[in-house]
């Protein structure tokens, strides 16, 4: 569908206005989600900034308190 020149590019409409069909897509449930510090599948797990700071520091050889963490 192409944006119809409407000022704000958002805008409420209807699947069949936009001719979209549900059909032809699988929806799936989300996965439940991991408790703080608990591992993913993946072995990770949530740490502070503290935490990740002293990390960076080890591999880095940088300071701590010269450590910027920006999300």
């Amino acid at each position: 569908m192409k944006w119809p020149g409407n000022r704000n590019p958002v805008y409420y409409t209807t699947l069949e206005d936009t001719n979209t069909a549900l059909d032809p897509h699988k929806f799936e449930p989300m996965p439940e989600a991991t408790p703080a510090g608990k591992a993913t599948d993946s072995g990770l797990k949530p740490f502070t900034f503290a935490q990740a700071k002293g990390g960076l520091t080890l591999a880095f050889g940088v300071k701590p308190p010269n450590i910027d963490i920006t999300i």
